[in-house]
Formats: structure tokens, C-alpha cells, sequence
């Protein structure tokens, strides 16, 4: 070959390397882009799973077993309502063990009793009913779960919403209580509360906690999420809004007094993120 021919093989064979890495590079940033999308759905749906499962659950007790003991609800009183919650926490003392609360996120908690079939007094659950760690509750213990955001100091300090359960029996004995990371990536957590304010059976207003005159007007529960991926998939750093409710709640992004967390603004990372929402009814209140 004379040196001019090599030089032209060589060009050519440079230009279809570059070609062949920029297609690689293009494939790779698409398929990570993807692959962040797809662990946000899947965070979400887990999210959404979970709130509209305690939602459900919320106030249940098994009344098909004569004699069964129960200790008594009272949707007045937050230590005994089917759900009770806190407004742009920063510390929440759950389980036995305190935990700092990220981006003035909100917490809730939900109550409800197990189930089993047995003679008084009961033997063991018929796991029909379990908590969040997946343990079985008996018809005469009463579980509260509470749902918060959190850093998980077992996965590098990722935003992940946590439970935290406290059983007892009939006389108030603590059982058993955790607090354990469930879903990486959920960053902001925000909840306004459906409540009937005038008895009719239908919801008047969605509202945060603190603004509920009745917990046992609440109905229903709408759920929004900040959800982030574990990936750093997009081009740029860059800042994000996100308005939980939409600006009829809080209008031109600014939260409305006494509810900061509804409007989140994102690290300037690469992260991607969306926020996404749920209406979720109690089911044993309506």
C-alpha cells in the first residue's frame, strides 16, 4: 500500500469509529433515560399501591366474631381516628426512634384492628390482614402505620419513604414496633385530606391537617408524590418546581400560609423527577 492509500483507510476507519461510538453513546443515554423513567413509574406505583391499600384498611376491625374485644375509636380524638397526619413535619418520633423529616414533607398515620376466626381469645391471624413489613395482626391488636419521608442511611442517604409500626392489645401494651425504608426516591410527600363538613356523605373540600374541623369527616385522602430516580440521566444539572396541587391550591407556585411543603423545589442535579398524585377513599369511614 502507498501511504496515501493508508491514510485514506485509516480517515475512513476513524470516521466509522466515530460514527459507531456516537450511536453507542446515544443508545446508552436513551436506554439510561428510559431505565430512570421506568424505576419512577415503578416507585410510584408501589407509592400509590401502598396508600390506597391503608386507606382501605383504615378504622377496619373483624365483627363477624362474637365476644371480640376492641378498644374504642373515636375519630374526634387523633390518638384513636382512623387517620391522623402531621402538616410540614420536621421530626417525627415513630416506633421508639426519632427521624428528621425531608423537604417539610407531610406524615400520616392509619389505624386499624387484624383479623382471625378463632375462639376468643384469639390464637393467631389468618394473615388476611398484615402491616407493611408484611406481618399478620390478630382480630384484638390494633396497628398504627405511620408513612413518612426520610434519608435512608442503608442506601446512601436516599429520600425514601418510611414505615413505621406500633402494635398493641386491648389494654394498650406495646407488641411490637418498627420503623423500616420501603420505597427509595420518593423526596417530597404532600396530603390534603377529603372531609365531609356537612354530614351528607359527600366531600366538601380537600384541606391539610390542620385545617380538618372533624377527623371524622375525613373520607378520603389526596396523595402527591415528588418522585426521583436513582440515575442521573439527564444532560444538564438543573433546577425544578413542582407544585403538588396545581395553582387553583397554590397559585404562580407560591404555597399557600401554613402549608410550605406543596410547592418543592428540586436540588440542581441531573436527576430526573416527576410528581404525581392519588385520591384514595376510606373506605370503613364512608
Amino acid at each position: 500500500m502507498s501511504l496515501i492509500e493508508l491514510m485514506v483507510a485509516i480517515t475512513i476507519g476513524m470516521v466509522l469509529a466515530i460514527v459507531a461510538a456516537n450511536a453507542y453513546m446515544s443508545a446508552s443515554t436513551a436506554q439510561s433515560g428510559q431505565t430512570d423513567l421506568t424505576r419512577i413509574q415503578e416507585s410510584a406505583r408501589f407509592t400509590f399501591d401502598l396508600f390506597a391499600r391503608e386507606a382501605r384498611l383504615a378504622g377496619y376491625r373483624n365483627n363477624t366474631v362474637s365476644g371480640a374485644n376492641w378498644l374504642s375509636f373515636d375519630t374526634a380524638v387523633a390518638a384513636n381516628s382512623y387517620v391522623t397526619g402531621t402538616n410540614d413535619a420536621s421530626t417525627i418520633t415513630v416506633a421508639g426512634s426519632t427521624a428528621t423529616v425531608l423537604n417539610s414533607s407531610d406524615t400520616i398515620t392509619f389505624r386499624y384492628y387484624g383479623h382471625d376466626n378463632a375462639a376468643v381469645p384469639p390464637t393467631a391471624a389468618d394473615g388476611s390482614i398484615v402491616d407493611c413489613t408484611g406481618t399478620a395482626i390478630r382480630r384484638d391488636q390494633l396497628l398504627a402505620e405511620t408513612l413518612f419521608v426520610a434519608a435512608d442511611a442503608t442506601n446512601n442517604n436516599e429520600p425514601t419513604l418510611f414505615c413505621g409500626t406500633v402494635l398493641t392489645d386491648t389494654a394498650g401494651t406495646i407488641l411490637s414496633q418498627s420503623q423500616v425504608p420501603l420505597i427509595p426516591g420518593v423526596e417530597s410527600l404532600q396530603i390534603l385530606y377529603g372531609e365531609d363538613t356537612d354530614g351528607d356523605g359527600v366531600i366538601n373540600r380537600y384541606v391539610p391537617i390542620g385545617s380538618v374541623t372533624s377527623l371524622g369527616g375525613i373520607k378520603a385522602i389526596w396523595v402527591s408524590a415528588v418522585i426521583r430516580s436513582p440515575g442521573s440521566s439527564l444532560p444538564a444539572p438543573q433546577t425544578t418546581t413542582f407544585n403538588h396541587f396545581g395553582l387553583t391550591y397554590a397559585p404562580g407556585n407560591s404555597a399557600p400560609t401554613g402549608d410550605a411543603g406543596s410547592v418543592f423545589t428540586s436540588p440542581n442535579d441531573s436527576r430526573p423527577r416527576r410528581v404525581l398524585s392519588t385520591i384514595a377513599g376510606l373506605r370503613n369511614n364512608l
